[in-house]
């Protein structure tokens, strides 16, 4: 896994005073790679669950070096303003906005 530089949440202007938190959640896995799958489950899981919690951000980590992180999604901007790839980091082809649309 690698260091990786990850847009950051930012204040919501509809609620004024709310910083970002991060939340660490550990869990088990072969290696990097059904790490990173793992993740990206969690990831959209709480997504559903909580639309308000950016699980877009998520990075993952080994848990004896937190920052050792990897981007879950790829993240790449899209045509227009707050849009970016929601497919797994490193994907191949395409990428696609949140509900499936292309980003071109």
């Amino acid at each position: 896994m690698s260091d990786v530089d990850m847009p950051q949440i930012e204040s919501d202007d509809d609620r004024p005073g709310l910083r970002p938190f991060t939340l660490h959640i550990d869990f088990l896995a072969a290696d990097d790679h059904q790490a990173c799958q793992q993740a990206v489950t969690y990831a959209e899981g709480l997504n559903q669950l909580r639309p308000e919690v950016d699980g877009y951000t998520a990075r993952v980590s080994p848990a004896e070096a937190w920052s050792q992180v990897t981007a879950v999604f790829c993240g790449a901007a899209g045509p227009h303003d707050m849009d970016m790839c929601v497919d797994a980091a490193g994907h191949g082809g395409l990428h696609h906005g949140p509900g499936g649309s292309w980003l071109a």
